[in-house]
C-alpha cells in the first residue's frame, strides 16, 4: 500500500520525484537553520555572512552557488562542507543533517 501511494504522490506530483533545484537550496537553509533551533542572525554570525545575505539565500536571492558560501554555511551550520553539499542535494535528511551538526 506504501508503494502505491508513493507511486500516486510522484505521478500528481512529479517534481517530487526530480532532484532540489538550486532555488529550493534556500528553503532546506531555511529549514536546516529553524530545526537547529538558530536565527538568521545566529547563522551569519557563525559563518562570517551578513544576515542579509542568509536571507537572500534562504529566498532564493542568492544561490549559494560559491564554494566559499557554501563553506560558510556549512561552518554555520556545524556541518562539513561534503555534509551541506549532500544535504542540499537532497541525499542527506533533515534529521540526518541535524545528527552530523557540531554547533559550538
Amino acid at each position: 500500500m506504501a508503494t502505491l501511494t508513493f507511486i500516486l504522490l510522484v505521478a500528481t506530483f512529479p517534481s517530487m520525484s526530480k532532484p532540489l533545484s538550486s532555488d529550493s537550496h534556500g528553503v532546506r537553509v531555511k529549514v536546516l537553520r529553524e530545526n537547529l533551533g538558530i536565527s538568521q542572525g545566529e547563522l551569519g554570525r557563525r559563518s562570517w555572512l551578513a544576515p542579509s545575505t542568509v536571507c537572500a539565500i534562504e529566498h532564493g536571492r542568492n544561490k549559494a552557488s560559491s564554494a566559499d558560501t557554501q563553506d560558510a554555511l556549512a561552518r554555520g551550520l556545524g556541518l562539513t562542507l561534503s555534509d551541506l553539499r549532500s544535504y542540499l542535494r537532497g541525499e542527506l535528511t533533515v534529521s540526518g543533517a541535524i545528527g552530523k551538526a557540531r554547533l559550538s
